[in-house]
């Protein structure tokens, strides 16, 4: 089993065709018997588990594969085992568990064999330099290791990808940093070399982030069309992180504009889509979006309904700085729904989430 990446033109063939027997293979991975371990089928965990990272988040194939490749003297595999694992539990919202797992694989992937891997080394230092974002830890040395990795990947300047991978990390820091302008800057010089590369999930990640950028500058058509651009790009890639921030940023943005109807289509599309895909996080924040979207087309009803299911989700992420804020906001929002007063949304989403 190969693994294939959501820039490869065959990715999203690939997702398709694992998942017409996802349940055999993963019943067959699960039997594996570590003293008669071949490293092909190390090999099929590790794809396996990336396959679950970009369809339905789940740790169990991953957690096995770690078990497995410790128990051989194969660093690379047990550097690709940690990392992917680490990028799970990303999606699955649970930052504190993954920062060990980049770590080690870093470390691992830096005393390979054959040499340090400065492209996996940098990928690692970027993920987890996001962890530190999402876990809302903005210092100095989370600077310092944005820009680590991005010499790790630029460490070959020859090689565009891995450089404009570098940029794309750096212009995402640039955002959560909110130095706008220079992030926009950043972005647009990476996107420029993901569309000479017909990369298609990188391309609309750039877009997404460059979405973010225009809401949090309240510039929201720009917005609106950027991010449908990443919803675009995204579907084509067939990764499904992306669809789903493509998705937030669009809905966030018609919710303001006041295109409602517009909005509750996508919703209403696109939930169950959201639901499969396991994180807490971006379950919440469609259903809190959906909240809002009630309010102003006053249907307060099911607004309460949505700010409910959408604490529930928040409350699984309640040990993180931003699963705490999205939940108390939620709460706010039923106390006054409970008590009639006024929800102002436009004040609410400009600052959200």
């Amino acid at each position: 089993m190969l693994r294939s990446i959501p820039d490869d033109a065959k990715f999203k063939d690939d997702l398709a065709a694992l998942a017409t027997e996802e349940t055999n293979i993963q019943n067959i991975l699960m039997q594996v018997d570590i003293q008669r371990l071949r490293p092909d089928v190390l090999n099929a965990l590790i794809a396996f588990s990336f396959y679950r990272f970009s369809t339905r988040a789940s740790t169990v194939v991953a957690l096995h594969a770690v078990d497995i490749a410790e128990a051989t003297d194969d660093t690379q595999r047990l550097a690709e085992a940690h990392l992917v694992l680490g990028k799970i539990l990303f999606r699955l919202d649970r930052y504190d568990e993954a920062c060990p797992h980049f770590e080690n694989a870093h470390r691992l992937f830096k005393t390979l064999p054959d040499g340090p891997d400065h492209w996996h080394m940098g990928e690692c230092l970027m993920q987890l330099a996001e962890m530190w974002m999402y876990m809302m830890i903005f210092s100095n040395k989370n600077r310092l290791l944005v820009l680590e990795a991005q010499a790790e990947l630029s460490h070959n300047p020859s090689q565009k990808y891995y450089v404009a991978c570098g940029l794309l990390g750096l212009g995402n820091f640039l955002w959560w940093s909110s130095d706008f302008r220079e992030a926009l800057k950043v972005l647009s010089a990476a996107k420029s070399i993901f569309e000479e590369l017909e990369c298609q999930a990188s391309t609309s990640e750039c877009l997404i982030l460059m979405a973010h950028v225009y809401i949090d500058s309240q510039e929201y058509m720009q917005a609106v069309d950027l991010s449908r651009l990443g919803l675009i790009k995204a579907e084509k890639s067939g990764d499904v992180r992306l669809i789903h921030d493509a998705l937030i940023d669009l809905i966030q943005s018609l919710v303001i504009l006041s295109y409602h109807d517009e909005a509750l289509d996508i919703i209403g599309k696109w939930l169950p889509h959201v639901r499969a895909g396991g994180s807490p996080l971006t379950i919440g924040q469609i259903l809190e979006l959906l909240g809002y979207n009630c309010v102003e087309k006053m249907d307060l009803r099911k607004a309460q309904v949505a700010f409910e299911g959408a604490r529930i989700q928040y409350s699984n992420i309640g040990s993180t700085v931003l699963g705490r804020k999205s939940k108390e906001r939620c709460s706010a929002n039923l106390t006054k729904l409970e008590n009639g007063l006024t929800i102002t949304v436009l004040s609410d989403l400009q600052k959200w989430p």
